[in-house]
Order: structure tokens, then C-alpha cells, then sequence
């Protein structure tokens, strides 16, 4: 038996269900534990390396940023979601559950107490009218299956999920098109702003002789890669898992007439091309859990895709121990600033693996 509860709990789920069925798999969703032979069975993600993993696994499986309008109304059985992070997708869920069941079918809600359940029971159950039934683990985990009933209530606030917008703006007057579903919609993140001011210093110091080429590696809505393309005219290539920050990024790309490519990928592993300057903020959070794995992961990759020559800014949380993550892969490892709980390294001199 695996020790994760709630994976548990959605495998136990999918034995017992019967009839069309949509697995809501976001990167909460362990897929390398699931049976993905069914017929009876589809899945939908946002997540370029879960939808992936499924797909060579044989499932039947959509990557787009939640969008189910290629499926019909009221044609499922079930709708099975381990609830993710953000509140608005979750939303976005609930509410997409009660065009998409037949009567009588149910929403499968998977996770634990702390993680709001309660109050995402309360809203389905409103919007659905049907009957729940609780599933629990002893570890504060549980399996609500609300059903759809005879009449629907209201649907709860989504903070219109599906439509993105000009969110963010910085001091200087660039707007974002940005989104819920993207980490950090709604404003800067402290640490990329901090990445782009010291590679601003970094390209007076030393410009280059020709535009470089940039790669922005995991990049969100874009901030990065729309700040180095004015600080370079070189060519940026944006990459992300997040179906959501794709999206928004290749508007954001379009905003400002930007030379280069926004490539939906898992951390740039099917990119081939070598790039003079990686810009890097990667994430150590996936879903509710902290995952340190994650920075040896963007590490593996900046490495990967650095030009002979090529440099490497790196910004994360001062905890995480960068420079002895990255001796293994580059010679040159040089802190450039620390402040508001955010370093900048400058990585370069690739080392031969």
C-alpha cells in the first residue's frame, strides 16, 4: 500500500467507479500509480509532464489549461479531483462538474481537512443538490462523492479562471497578461524581480557583441522573458509544465512583438538548442508539498541548455543551498545579491557530467 493517503484514496476511487469517468490530474496526482488502461476512463491536465506520462501509459488524456468544453454535458459518471492548491481552480472545478454530470452522477472530492475540504464540500454541495458521502482516512484525509441532484444552486466565485487579463504592471509601465492558475498571477514575484535588476547590471557591465540568445526556464506568465528581451533584442525562448502560464506567456510574447518561442515542456527537457544566458526562478513548492528535488532538477536543465561560454542567473529562497547544489555541474558559482529572502547566483563553466 502506498503511503500517500489521498493517492490512496483516489486509486480506491477509480476501482469502484463504472461509467464514464474524467480524472482531474493536476500535478497533486501521483500518475506513475495509476492503472491508465481503461476505457471507461479519461483524463484531463494542465501539466505538460503528468498529461506525458499518461499518454505513453496508454490513457486517454487532454493537456490544456482545464478547458472542457470539448466534452459534452451531462455525458460523465463521475468527475474525480484531488484538490489542488489554488482556490479558484478548484472553483473552476466544482463549477465545471455540474455541466459535465449526468443526473444522478458525482463529484469526487479528494483531500485533507487543512487544505479546505470542508468548505469546498459546502460549495459543491450547494451547486449540485445532491447527497454526499464521506470516505475518510485516519490521517484527516477524506473522499467526498457529492451528486448531482434534480436542481443546481450557485456556482462558487472562480475569479473568472478561464479568461486571462492585464494583471501586473511594473513601475515603469509594462503590463502582464497574467491569470489564476499562474503561481503568482497577480503580481512580481520579489525574486525574479531581483534576477532581472542584477542581470540588467551584469549586461552594462559586459554587453555582449551580438543580441544573445535567452532562455527564460520555467517562466511563469513571462516576466523575465519580456524583461530580458528589452534589455537584449536577442532572441528568447520560454519554457513551462504549466499549460496556464503557457497561455498567458504567448500573449504576453505577442504584447511585445518578442522574437523567439514559448514552449510548453517539463523544465525544457525536449528543447534542444543551447542558449548564452539562462534566466531561472524555479519553484521548490509542488501543490501543498515543498519539493527541494525541484531546484536540482532546473539546475540539471540550466546546465543542459548553456552555450559554451553561456552564463546562468539563478535566483531562489536564501535556505535553499544553491551553490552546493550546483558544484556538481558548474565551476563557476558566484553570489550576486541577497536581499528580501531572495540570492542571485551567477553559474557558468560548465562542468562535464
Amino acid at each position: 500500500m502506498r503511503t500517500d493517503p489521498a493517492l490512496n484514496l483516489l486509486l480506491s476511487q477509480l476501482q469502484q467507479c463504472s461509467g464514464p469517468t474524467l480524472v482531474i490530474a493536476d500535478e497533486q496526482l501521483d500518475c506513475a500509480a495509476i492503472d491508465a488502461g481503461r476505457l471507461d476512463i479519461q483524463y484531463i491536465s494542465n501539466r505538460y509532464d503528468i498529461a506525458d506520462t499518461l499518454r505513453r501509459r496508454g490513457a486517454d488524456v487532454y493537456f490544456n489549461d482545464f478547458d472542457f468544453t470539448r466534452f459534452a454535458a451531462h455525458g460523465l459518471r463521475q468527475v474525480i479531483y484531488r484538490i489542488s492548491k489554488e482556490k479558484p481552480l478548484v472553483h473552476h472545478i466544482i463549477s465545471s462538474a455540474a455541466r459535465l454530470l449526468a443526473d444522478g452522477g458525482s463529484l469526487v472530492l479528494i483531500g485533507h481537512k487543512n487544505e479546505g475540504l470542508d468548505s469546498y464540500r459546502k460549495k459543491a454541495a450547494v451547486l449540485l443538490g445532491g447527497s454526499v458521502t464521506r470516505t475518510r482516512t485516519k490521517k484527516g484525509y477524506t473522499a467526498l462523492s457529492i451528486a448531482r441532484g434534480e436542481s443546481q444552486g450557485s456556482a462558487p466565485d472562480d475569479s473568472a479562471y478561464t479568461t486571462p487579463r492585464l494583471a501586473v504592471s511594473t513601475s515603469a509601465g509594462t503590463d502582464f497578461y497574467s491569470k489564476p492558475g499562474v503561481y503568482g498571477w497577480q503580481k512580481i514575484d520579489r525574486g525574479s524581480e531581483l534576477l532581472i535588476e542584477v542581470f540588467k547590471q551584469h549586461l552594462a557591465q559586459r554587453p555582449p557583441q551580438i543580441p544573445p540568445s535567452v532562455l527564460d526556464l520555467g517562466c511563469g506568465y513571462g516576466f523575465l522573458s519580456v524583461m530580458a528581451a528589452q534589455l537584449t533584442d536577442g532572441r528568447v525562448v520560454a519554457t513551462d509544465n504549466n499549460c496556464a502560464a503557457i497561455t498567458v506567456c504567448e500573449k504576453n510574447f505577442a504584447r511585445y512583438n518578442i522574437d523567439g518561442q514559448v514552449i510548453a515542456d517539463d523544465c525544457g527537457a525536449h528543447i534542444e538548442e543551447r542558449f548564452d544566458f539562462v534566466l531561472c526562478n524555479p519553484p521548490f513548492h509542488q501543490g501543498f508539498d515543498t519539493k527541494s528535488s525541484l531546484t536540482d532538477k532546473f539546475l540539471q536543465q540550466a546546465h543542459a541548455h548553456t552555450s559554451d561560454g553561456g552564463t546562468v542567473f539563478f535566483v531562489v529562497n536564501e535556505f535553499i543551498e544553491i551553490e552546493a547544489r550546483a558544484a556538481s555541474r558548474f565551476s563557476q558559482r558566484q553570489e550576486l545579491a541577497r536581499t528580501n529572502g531572495f540570492k542571485v547566483y551567477r553559474l557558468g563553466d560548465a562542468c562535464p557530467q
